[in-house]
């Protein structure tokens, strides 16, 4: 958690005055590559305002086109991550990790609009996301006092509850939808170490709600955390230590080709075992067929080829958090430090851009986003 001095916390919310990309569809992404643009930058905002002792929230949003332009919408939690309506690119809901805490915001207007509420012996779980014709949103939930995972269900448009059905794990953590709207990859963090459920990565068909994979780490010692697909269809998933770990053990990149197993990367072994604590966000580059993860805890950021599944790269960036790409694909970005200093990398030659650096983000959530919208 930041705490943040009145000047940078007052200063920074003034300025908000009013992702890893937010899903979008794939005419929508080439339109922004054309264009040139690199989008607005959307995370969550977390400090202790020093006078009044109060934890402040919201949702920032900014311009990275015209760093200046800033907005935020006022939450009550700290966003995590993030749910844009396919039908329309101007409304998403939010969700908080581990907690009772959802909202449907308005983002061109930076408008909250309402709460999604779950019942009290459930907790959201950080993540969710709509059906591809957006009628549906999924949201990974928790039984409180069982562990078992759900992906509880939503009418897109009015956010009333549809019914739930199970994750087949438990302590679910991130959902997303495959290609053709059939079927849900959600992570499964598991129970704690050793005897505890297994950590895995489930795929339920969505019109049976079946299971119809359930993969687990050769590694009995890392969680399933964030998982994103690439174009070609692979499945890269990020890892922290399990419950009943110290949080000095090492995260971790795992890898599932289309019709293969989950794969965890072990070389180079002084990398790997650099990667203290979570590895929390990710992003796939797929034209360079990259990914570039964060450990927050290793005050590490690292770069993994695909095709070959082998390291290329590392920053050392302290408290490395959210990392995404710029809605052109140009660059990498990375949130960092203890005001969210906002750095960027060239996809191309991996080199950082230290012209386009932003001070004072205040962005502590774990996820930035890049949204392809105009701010009012």
């Amino acid at each position: 958690m930041a705490h943040l001095d009145r000047r940078t916390l007052l200063s920074g919310m003034a300025a908000l005055s009013a992702v890893a990309l937010l899903p979008q569809s794939a005419e929508a992404a080439k339109k922004a590559v054309r264009r040139g643009r690199k989008g607005v930058m959307v995370g969550g905002l977390k400090g202790l305002d020093p006078t009044t002792r109060q934890m402040v929230h919201a949702l920032t949003l900014i311009d990275l086109d015209a760093p200046t332009e800033r907005r935020s919408i006022p939450l009550t939690f700290l966003a995590h991550g993030f749910a844009l309506d396919p039908r329309n690119p101007n409304r998403a809901i939010v969700f908080e990790k581990r907690g009772p805490g959802a909202a449907e915001v308005e983002l061109k207007s930076a408008k909250f609009m309402r709460p999604l509420k779950t019942t009290p012996e459930r907790a959201f779980y950080g993540h969710g996301v709509f059906s591809k014709d957006g009628t549906l949103l999924f949201v990974t939930e928790n039984h409180l006092a069982t562990r078992k995972g759900l992906v509880s269900v939503w009418d897109g448009r009015t956010l009333a509850p549809m019914g739930e059905f199970p994750t087949y794990g438990e302590n679910p953590h991130d959902i997303l939808l495959t290609p053709d709207g059939k079927q849900l990859v959600v992570t499964n963090g598991g129970g704690a170490y050793p005897d505890g459920d297994a950590p895995c990565v489930t795929v339920i068909d969505i019109a049976t709600r079946q299971l119809l994979e359930k993969n687990v780490f050769t590694d009995p010692r890392i969680n399933a955390g964030h998982v994103q697909r690439s174009a070609r269809g692979e499945l890269v998933v990020v890892s922290a230590p399990r419950d009943g770990l110290p949080n000095t053990e090492h995260g971790a990149v795992s890898i599932k080709p289309p019709n293969g197993k989950l794969t965890t990367l072990v070389d180079p072994v002084e990398v790997t075992r650099a990667m203290t604590g979570e590895s929390l966000s990710l992003t796939i580059h797929d034209p360079t067929r990259r990914v570039m993860v964060t450990n927050p805890d290793a005050n590490l950021v690292t770069v993994w080829d695909l095709s070959t599944q082998k390291f290329v790269k590392s920053y050392a960036k302290p408290k490395a958090r959210g990392v995404m790409q710029t809605l052109d694909r140009q660059h990498y970005v990375i949130c960092h430090g203890q005001t969210a200093t906002v750095s960027f990398v060239s996809t191309r030659t991996l080199e950082e851009v230290p012209e386009l650096q932003i001070e004072k983000s205040l962005i502590a959530g774990s996820h930035i986003f890049a949204w392809d919208g105009v701010l009012a």
